[in-house]
């Protein structure tokens, strides 16, 4: 694969198209989607530009075996990583086998490389001189500085562009092993640079550990009448203290949290329901007795009514 470009309205689509990632999206701001994606592989490396415009939750992870970079943007450092925000001026990353974890920002861009391995790891003690596993394991993001970070973002997008604009630029083995080198250099460069004494760490903390126990138990009520004075009771903690950690960790209080989990499980159902299913019937599953009350949660989340998705 060299360069695909998708424009969708579908944020399950916008998640299908990343080549190779593993992905789930739920989308968790009101409104009508749109997305689009530009991703760019070949040899070791894969480029990819996404922007939306709601919030959206992201969990899963990148391609087997790569190390993935994002240097944090003006447009998404309001975001949260793994349940903490970053700022511009730092590179997140994710070392192979690490799972993503992620709240958009509302208009929201996102520039991404990911790299193989190995190929990496010649990269960092040739170039940088660091063994990346020792220099990234435990971290969240590595801190450069503003203006790395923008040179980097720009020399990404620019490949994009160029490529989108002259499909034959990478037709030649060496131009191509060139360009992948530059890319992954300048990687190295930022990481290399970035303030040795900057622990911006990716360990749970007690927020981020409870509101993944909160996530497991919500998961297994989807269908049925949960409270918050239930999920309390399940969790052994105060509503305030709970409150604190969705907000932290989520953006949302626990209570809006599950409401659009619930929505998303019911908009998955519908966009796959057979012919002869109704919109009441499938509702109820997940626990939404209420048809209109449900219809209006429903259409201020993803901005259209339920039955246009059954009939979608």
């Amino acid at each position: 694969m060299l360069l695909e470009t998708l424009s969708t309205c579908d944020f399950d689509e916008l998640a299908k198209g990343f080549h190779r990632w593993d992905h789930r999206f739920r989308q968790i701001g009101g409104g009508s989607f749109r997305g689009e994606l530009k991703e760019l592989e070949f040899g070791g490396i894969q480029i990819v530009r996404v922007s939306c415009n709601r919030r959206l939750h992201t969990q899963g992870s990148p391609p087997p075996g790569r190390f993935a970079f994002a240097p944090v943007l003006p447009k998404n450092e309001g975001a949260l990583w793994r349940g903490r925000r970053c700022k511009t001026g730092q590179v997140v990353t994710l070392v192979p086998g690490q799972e993503e974890d992620h709240i958009t920002a509302a208009d929201y861009e996102f520039v991404g490389l990911t790299v193989d391995g190995d190929f990496f790891r010649e990269c960092a003690a040739v170039l940088g001189g660091f063994d990346p596993e020792e220099r990234l394991v435990g971290r969240l993001a590595v801190t450069s500085s503003p203006a790395c970070c923008r040179a980097l973002t720009t020399h990404l997008r620019e490949l994009l562009d160029l490529v989108e604009a002259r499909p034959d630029l990478l037709a030649q083995p060496r131009t191509r092993r060139t360009v992948e080198q530059e890319c992954v250099r300048r990687v190295v460069a930022v990481i290399a640079q970035s303030t040795g004494g900057d622990r911006t760490e990716c360990w749970s903390s007690n927020r981020e550990r409870l509101v993944r126990r909160a996530d497991d138990y919500m998961r297994a009520c989807l269908g049925e009448p949960l409270s918050l004075l239930d999920l309390c009771r399940e969790l052994g903690v105060s509503e305030r203290t709970l409150h604190y950690a969705f907000q932290e960790v989520r953006g949302l209080s626990p209570m809006a949290y599950f409401r659009a989990f619930r929505l998303n499980a019911v908009r998955q159902e519908l966009k796959t329901a057979p012919d002869t299913a109704t919109v009441h019937e499938i509702a109820q599953r997940w626990g939404f007795w209420h048809t209109g009350e449900f219809a209006a949660a429903y259409r201020r989340l993803f901005g259209e009514l339920p039955s246009q998705t059954l009939n979608g």
